[in-house]
């Protein structure tokens, strides 16, 4: 077995890791070699979390991982790329653009007018089954691709679905003035926390370039919202409470209102 290994990374109070990689398999009569990427911690055994062992050439092709086994979380993580077997079998593996970084994960909070009630949302629509079971951002003028679908309302305390983007200032402005780096579909819950599809957790992003991201809100029966400010990750998770002033969206008063004092 030949390894590419990393040094030893703090990944101290992380559950979750994204790894990305570019390979080729130049292939030379097949049967393998073995390659793979497997992470250790404190220097024990090897856990393989991906490995393919070719009969002919593979790629160029883009590989994105997300790690979650036991070694992630420990101060002393250390992953590897890993060739196993023969290897009079095998011209050349070319491995290229190898980044290790963790899911952006948004905690953001708002509340839209509409259902507003004594500091709150109503979950009218919910509990009367109004909601459908998947994302109602497809047509226009959305035009929002995702599968995003959930079995059932996860929970009573939600009041809808959004959609969130994350986007990005255009360096040519003239052209278009940002760019949409991410989407994706949530829900609001009555408390005007924003959540991924489990109704409780926050929504995460694979997103190797977090600097001067803004995050844009939009709902099928209100104005959408975009924040004032860039997101500022802090150890992974980006807050945003748009509650707290009208200055927290673009165009101030004008894009919120006071629903309450």
């Amino acid at each position: 077995t030949t390894r590419l290994i990393s040094p030893p990374i703090d990944l101290t109070g992380m559950t979750s890791i994204l790894f990305n990689f570019s390979h080729m398999y130049d292939d030379y009569q097949g049967d393998g070699p073995a390659v793979g990427v497997a992470t250790r911690s404190g220097g024990g055994l090897w856990n393989s979390v991906w490995e393919i062992l070719p009969e002919a050439n593979v790629g160029p092709e883009i590989i994105e991982l997300e790690i979650e086994n036991e070694d992630v979380g420990q101060q002393d993580f250390q992953i590897c790329c890993y060739i196993q077997g023969n290897l009079y079998n095998l011209n050349y593996w070319y491995v290229d653009d190898i980044c290790l970084f963790r899911p952006v994960e948004l905690n953001l909070t708002l509340l839209f007018e509409g259902p507003y009630e004594n500091g709150q949302m109503t979950n009218h629509l919910n509990v009367s089954e109004y909601l459908p079971l998947s994302q109602p951002y497809s047509g226009p003028f959305w035009n929002y691709p995702g599968t995003e679908e959930v079995p059932y309302i996860p929970n009573s305390n939600v009041t809808d679905w959004v959609l969130i983007e994350l986007i990005k200032p255009n360096p040519y402005p003239q052209q278009v003035p940002y760019s949409v780096e991410a989407r994706k579909a949530g829900f609001i819950l009555c408390d005007g926390t924003i959540t991924g599809l489990d109704g409780n957790s926050m929504l995460s992003f694979q997103l190797q370039d977090t600097d001067s991201l803004y995050v844009c809100i939009h709902h099928r029966n209100h104005l959408s919202v975009m924040s004032s400010n860039i997101l500022s990750p802090d150890n992974g998770i980006c807050t945003y409470d748009f509650t707290s002033g009208s200055e927290m969206a673009v165009e101030g008063q004008f894009a919120m209102k006071e629903l309450s004092p």
